[in-house]
């Protein structure tokens, strides 16, 4: 976050990548999942992201996703990869 004088400014954008937990190809991207942009009067340490992934046209298999959080106010980026299984 970045002060300013209404407070601490957050700008926070998400994209979620679909792989093949095999191969760990890219099966599907949706960027610009969400975004997110306040102005906070006390900083936030801690990010709880839902996502729901529907079934519909996704054959039974191993996936991982791919979630990448990029901080657009202070131009950094992290990224985390959940295994899950369609049965």
């Amino acid at each position: 976050a970045r002060q300013t004088p209404q407070g601490l400014e957050v700008h926070l954008k998400s994209d979620l990548v679909i792989l093949d937990a095999k191969s760990g190809e890219e099966l599907a991207r949706d960027e610009n999942l969400a975004e997110a942009r306040f102005v906070s009067q006390t900083p936030h340490r801690d990010w709880f992201i839902n996502i729901g992934v529907r079934r519909a046209g996704i054959p039974s298999g191993a996936y991982r996703a791919r979630l990448v959080l990029t901080d657009r106010v202070l131009d950094k980026r992290g990224q985390i990869e959940v295994p899950f299984v369609i049965p």
